[in-house]
């Protein structure tokens, strides 16, 4: 009997896969005896036996069309997708892509755990009525704004992305799965924490004047995103100098393989036309002992010794600006007291041991509370700021 596929599905099992895979638009006819199946597969001359429990023939139990929503396939976008098939098989929930190409319609079926429908984020009330804000306010740049044409392509917005967060004005959760950090590029404790939490929350700012290591702290997001081989990055700026130069900056450290600089159609050109170079640059680097992989063990080990490395530099920071605040207040004194500084301790004070010097700020620091009560019309029988603040 010949089959064409449309509105069935035909799951067969594979025995080194240890699965059932759809077979579907491979089969070009089918039948069923009552215990055995006979099929035909495109490309064969002759049908393969096959035992009733080693196939699966399904009818679809309900469809779907997509409308302005997205549909992802074992985490990839299809944006062709059109209608979706759900069908009920001994093996578990499968589902149908409809989808359009230059050759006319086509589908593929997969696993349900492995399609996603992913609705429109501007489905939401608030999030519709924010962005319709936003474009007003667009609207209101000049008509050759490069804004209006980039706000108008924006009709989907993702639920998972920063921007719905941002609508929606959810909670910013951290996610406790990063994994152990890597950093290729110098860094400190701060950029480090900037870090951490870029890669566990949704939204992150980073904010810093001139200097103090934001480009750094890009190289090491890219460096630690791009360790998973199925993600993927986007750096993007208002003119191409911001990003050149963190291009520049992976080029120059032997990392340029892993960018692409796009843009105009120029710089795509440009980039195809170097796809040769950067590939054997890439193997380079994967024969080099840099591409070395370790174990997570390995990295916290490493990390923890950054980490101590971080808080000493740390702490040495903090001891010189406790150092600048002791110098200024040098200044003061020598300021105060410039003939003869050593007249206003006794010469002995030269041996004092540190407690002395504290006994003699707390002297000083009562005396002036008696002082100023005095001044106040205050009764000065209380022996400390304590007693007054807990009597009164």
């Amino acid at each position: 009997m010949s089959f064409d596929g449309e509105g069935t599905l035909v799951l067969a099992w594979d025995k080194k896969a240890q699965r059932f895979e759809d077979k579907t638009q491979d089969i070009v006819s089918l039948d069923f005896d009552g215990r055995q199946y006979s099929i035909r597969f495109r490309g064969k001359r002759f049908p393969f036996k096959y035992n009733a429990e080693n196939i699966l023939v399904c009818e679809p139990v309900s469809s779907q069309d997509i409308g302005d929503a997205l549909i992802e396939v074992r985490g990839t976008p299809w944006t062709a997708a059109k209608r979706l098939e759900f069908f009920s098989t001994a093996a578990g929930p499968w589902t149908r892509v409809h989808y359009d190409t230059q050759s006319g319609p086509a589908f593929r079926s997969y696993p349900t755990a492995e399609v996603r429908y992913a609705a429109n984020a501007r489905q939401q009330p608030r999030l519709e009525q924010l962005m319709g804000y936003f474009e007003n306010v667009v609207n209101a740049h000049p008509a050759d704004d490069p804004l209006r044409p980039a706000f108008a392509r924006l009709r989907y917005v993702h639920p998972d992305s920063a921007l719905a967060t941002y609508l929606a004005g959810a909670p910013l959760t951290a996610d406790s799965s990063v994994r152990e950090l890597v950093f290729p590029f110098s860094s400190n404790m701060s950029q480090k924490d900037a870090l951490s939490s870029a890669l566990s929350h949704p939204i992150s700012v980073i904010e810093g004047p001139p200097g103090t290591g934001k480009t750094q702290t890009i190289l090491n997001l890219i460096a630690n995103i791009a360790r998973d081989p199925s993600a993927t990055v986007g750096v993007v700026s208002f003119n191409n100098a911001a990003v050149d130069n963190i291009y520049g900056k992976l080029t120059q450290h032997g990392f340029g393989f892993i960018a692409a600089p796009l843009g105009n159609r120029d710089r795509k050109a440009a980039f195809l036309d170097g796809q040769t170079a950067r590939n054997a640059e890439l193997m380079k680097f994967m024969a080099s002992p840099e591409a070395q992989q370790f174990g997570d063990m390995e990295l916290a080990t490493s990390s923890a010794r950054v980490n101590w490395v971080y808080e000493l530099e740390r702490g040495v920071g903090q001891l010189r600006a406790t150092l600048t605040q002791v110098e200024h207040e040098r200044e003061l004194f020598l300021a105060r007291f410039p003939d003869s500084p050593s007249a206003a301790l006794p010469a002995s004070a030269e041996s004092w041991p540190a407690s002395k010097f504290l006994e003699l700020l707390a002297e000083l620091e009562l005396s002036q509370f008696r002082r100023s009560r005095l001044e106040s019309g205050l009764p000065t029988w209380c022996d400390s700021p304590c007693e007054v603040r807990g009597g009164f």
